[in-house]
C-alpha cells in the first residue's frame, strides 16, 4: 500500500502569516513530508514567496509581484 503524503501548504498558515519563516518553523513541529510554497520573481528578478498570482488580498487588484522591483515591495506591508 502506498503511504499519503503530507505537505504544509505555505507553512503553517493557520498559525501564522503564511509563507513566513515563522510558518515554517510551526509547521516543522507537526510530523509532516515537506513543506510546498510558491515563488515569483519581482520585476527586477529577484525571488519573493507569494502563492497567489495577483496582490488583491494587499489591496493592489490587477497588480503582480513582477509589477514591482525588490525594493518596491520590501516597502509594502505584507
Amino acid at each position: 500500500m502506498k503511504r499519503t503524503l503530507v505537505f504544509a501548504h505555505r507553512g503553517a498558515n493557520r498559525e501564522a502569516a503564511e509563507n513566513t519563516r515563522s510558518a515554517f518553523d510551526r509547521a516543522l513541529a507537526y510530523p509532516i513530508d515537506g513543506i510546498e510554497t510558491d515563488i515569483q520573481l519581482s520585476r527586477d528578478g529577484v525571488a519573493v514567496l507569494w502563492h497567489d498570482r495577483f496582490l488583491g488580498k494587499l489591496g493592489l487588484p490587477g497588480k503582480r509581484i513582477d509589477d514591482f522591483d525588490h525594493a518596491e515591495l520590501r516597502a509594502m506591508d505584507f
